[in-house]
This record gives C-alpha cells, structure tokens and sequence, in this order.
C-alpha cells in the first residue's frame, strides 16, 4: 500500500501522553491545521486518570488521521514514547508533546529541508520557549549540522545545553537503525548521538516551534538522586550520561583510531565548552567544600575510565588548590571580585587550603573601604592602579561574571592567565 497521498509523502506524529488533558486539545489542533495534510496522528494514552483519553477519541471522531490507543497499564514513559514511534506507518516521523504547539508550516518546511537535503536524518526549527499560558520566555538556536563531518556533528551534539532536536522531523528508516529511547537520564541527547552517525541535523531558521518551558530536567535528577533502591552509579545521571554517549562511539563500526580521536573530542567538548554538564559531572561525584581546579579534561577521564570513588579523587587530583593556584598567581597577590556570599565562600575554602587573599573587589561604591572577614573591600579601579605593581590575580564569585568579564578584560586581564571564575552554584570550590 503506498505511504503517499497526491504525491506527498505520509508523515506520523507520535503523541504519548499521560494525563493531559490541560493542554491536549491545543495540541491536537495545532496538528490539524498544518499546510502538510498527509499525516497519521497516534496518540496512545499511558492510563491517564483525567479526560486526556476522552478529549482524543472526541477529536478521533471527527477527523480519520487521528489514531487513538490506550495501553491496558501504564508502561512508562520511555516505552510509551517507543510503542508510538512503532506504530507509525509514515516515511518521516516526529514525537510531539501533549503540551506543546507548532507553526501550521512547521512540518512543511521541515520536509522541504529535508527533500533539500537527502543527507540528512532529521530537520527542527528555531524554538521559541512559553510558559504554561503560551507567553513567549526566550528564543533557542537549534543547532544545524549539515556539511559537518562525522566527529563535528557528534562534538555539536554534546556541546549543547539544549537538545530539542529529538522533537524533530525525522527519516523514520533512519531512526530504526537507532536504539531508540531508553531509561536512562538524557536517553535523547544518546539518541542524537546515535543519529549523527546516520547523517546532520538540517534546521529551519525561524521559531516554528513553541516549546512550554515545563522545568521538567531539574525534576528528573532530583527523581534520579532522590529514588529508592538506586545505587551509586545511577544517583549521577551526569556522568552515566557522559558515559553512554561515549558507549555510542565506542560500540560503533568505527576504526580504532577514529573512535579514539572521537572519544577524545567528547571529552574535550563536555570539559571545556559545556561547562554546565562538566559541573554537574564534578557535583555528583565531589564530597562537598572539596576544591576543583586544573585541567577538566584529565579530571572527567579519571572519572569516566576509572570509575573512581569520590574519596579518591578528592586525595587524587585535589592535594588543595594551593598547589594549582601557585602556578597561576606565582607569587602575585590574590583579589576576590564579590563581596557577598559567593566571594566569603571563595574565602573560606581559600583559607583551607594555605592561600593567602589580599582583598575582595566590588562594583557596589557603598561598600568600598568596608572590611569583610578580615579582609579589605576595594573598588574596580584597583586593577589599572596596579599596573606598574605586581598585578593581582583575580577569582570572579559573582552572578554578574559576564559584565565582570567584560570590565576586566578592558584592564588587560586574560582568563586563565589572570583571572578564573567560581561557580556560585556549587557547594565547593569550582573555578574555571
């Protein structure tokens, strides 16, 4: 039987859902009146206890597209979004939240980008982000990886914060030479990984895509820290996640120098340009007030390869920051931009560790002169007073780090050289 209809090719929309019933029916709609008509809709109900099952079968009644399933149990999420994608008759295929909304040209231009690009293996749009009454939050960059080699795609993909991609339109020949989702955290950003090897992420340059910001990610590691029964390994989802990516490679048909270089490029990546998955890798794995500071790479690779306990690494790769910050300040006098609590954090673990701090910098003129812990709170102008001095070094602990980048860098500063940064999020000692 064929999967097109006047010549256009049958696209499947998948839609597992529990409990939806909020937002089900705007959903629905938005898919009822794209530009591209040939479509297949499946939704299957995970034994939902609202009217999410009642409002589908009222739109099935109306309109054949819609196919309506309900499983006998709740199976999960995971399985649920696998069983839809398994049902799906159509040449492309798309996962769709019961909460979201689309553009009525969304899947239309992401078929002709695909139609444009037969190499690759799914196409998204921009994303605008809303909040649970559809007001616009802020715009997301998805990423575009056509033209890139094996290796860029998959360093794009892990250098991400955000990976909506997975919501995309996608080859559905392709995505069945993947492991689909699994339940595992982040088993999307392993599954992009997965479709990197297949081809790139063609990208429609305009917000086609309305994403509502459920906050959903920070829930889900709490659920993984928070679970009973878990043990070590899967209370740090961060680094399980690190290490099922590099699974991907390591698992493929690849030559060994090839997966070598790839594997090392990851590691590279999640070190050094996403510094959000690199902290929380550190904060699984860290006793708290432990200091961080060296070469990220070679701390992620004892911690991905060796499977090390934290007491070991904490005695391992720590021995205090003196020894690493020796080799940075080399002798220069030490200036915490930030007064507040980040900065006589800074301070304390400081002082632990035998270093010696000169003083604090703010930009705040009400506290200039004031003496916090001892220490001396100075304005921004010390730095270019110090120029014919010996030059200060600076750890910025402050939640205007970009501005104070800015400002300082203007003195001549350059990081790592002169200046670091401290997470004020973390629970230790983590500058970068």
């Amino acid at each position: 039987m064929s999967k097109k209809f006047n010549d256009c090719p049958l696209i499947s929309v998948g839609i597992p859902v529990y409990n939806g019933a909020q937002h089900i029916g705007m959903a629905l709609d938005a898919l009822l009146e794209q530009k591209h008509t040939n479509l297949e809709i499946i939704i299957s109900d995970n034994q939902s206890t609202d009217e999410t099952l009642e409002i589908c079968r009222k739109y099935a009644a109306k309109d054949n597209r819609i196919k309506v399933f309900q499983n006998k149990e709740n199976i999960g999420a995971v399985k649920n979004f696998n069983r839809v994608f398994q049902l799906a008759q159509g040449e492309y295929f798309m996962w769709h939240s019961h909460d979201d909304a689309l553009d009525p040209q969304y899947l239309q231009k992401c078929l002709l980008s695909l139609q444009d690009h037969p190499e690759a293996v799914l196409c998204s749009s921009d994303v605008m982000y809303i909040d649970g009454n559809g007001w616009k939050l802020k715009l997301h960059e998805n990423m575009n990886t056509v033209g890139q080699s094996l290796s860029e795609r998959i360093f794009t993909v892990v250098g991400c914060r955000f990976w909506s991609e997975a919501c995309g339109l996608m080859r559905t020949e392709k995505l069945k030479k993947t492991s689909l989702l699994t339940d595992t955290y982040g088993s999307d950003v392993v599954l992009l990984t997965e479709l990197a090897f297949w081809g790139g992420f063609a990208k429609v340059k305009e917000p086609l895509f309305y994403y509502r910001d459920r906050a959903r990610p920070m829930k889900e590691y709490q659920t993984y820290l928070n679970a009973p029964n878990q043990n070590r390994f899967n209370k740090r989802p961060y680094t399980e996640l690190l290490r099922n990516v590099l699974n991907v490679v390591k698992d493929s048909d690849l030559d060994p120098i090839q997966k070598s270089a790839i594997y090392d490029g990851i590691v590279q990546t999640v070190a050094y340009l996403n510094l959000n998955w690199y902290s929380n890798i550190i904060k699984e794995n860290l006793p708290a007030n432990h200091t961080v500071s060296g070469k990220n790479d070679i701390i992620l690779y004892n911690l991905i390869d060796g499977d090390i306990e934290a007491a070991q690494l904490a005695t391992g790769l720590q021995n205090g920051i003196n020894n690493v910050l020796n080799k940075l300040v080399n002798d220069r006098p030490i200036l915490i931009w930030g007064a507040s609590a980040g900065g006589c954090n800074v301070l304390n673990y400081l002082k632990e560790s035998g270093c010696k701090v000169s003083g604090f910098i703010d930009n705040n003129p009400a506290k200039w002169g004031e003496i916090v812990k001892g220490i001396q709170i100075f304005p921004p102008s010390v730095l270019s007073e110090c120029v014919n001095k010996s030059k200060p070094y600076v750890i910025i602990a402050s939640m205007y780090a970009e501005e104070i980048q800015k400002q300082i860098r203007m003195d001549g500063y350059e990081h790592e050289r002169d200046f670091k940064q401290q997470d004020c999020m973390s629970n230790y000692l983590f500058l970068y």
